[in-house]
C-alpha cells in the first residue's frame, strides 16, 4: 500500500492514449492536429499532447521523432502557422 511519500504519475507513458485516423474518443485538439497532419501527407512524427496525455501518430508510418507539445497556446501557435 503507498505511503503517500512516494510522487505518483497522473499518466504514464504505457497509459497514453494513442490517436490514429480511426474514430475514438479524443480531445478536440488531437483531432485538429490529426488533420493538419493528414492535409500534409501524414509525415512519420508522432505528437504528444502533455495536458491529457494524447499521442498523434501517423497511420501509415512508423514515426521516425517524437514532439512533446507542452501546453495549448503552444498548439494554437502551432495550427495559426499551418
Amino acid at each position: 500500500m503507498p505511503t503517500g511519500s512516494e510522487p505518483r504519475s497522473i499518466v504514464n507513458s504505457g497509459e497514453a492514449t494513442k490517436v490514429t485516423g480511426r474514430r475514438d474518443r479524443r480531445s478536440l485538439e488531437a483531432r485538429l492536429l490529426r488533420r493538419l497532419l493528414a492535409s500534409v501527407g501524414d509525415p512519420p512524427i508522432e505528437f504528444e499532447l502533455a495536458w491529457t496525455g494524447e499521442r498523434i501518430v501517423p497511420d501509415a508510418n512508423q514515426p521516425a521523432e517524437k514532439v512533446r507539445i507542452a501546453d495549448r497556446s503552444t498548439l494554437r501557435g502551432l495550427l495559426r502557422d499551418a
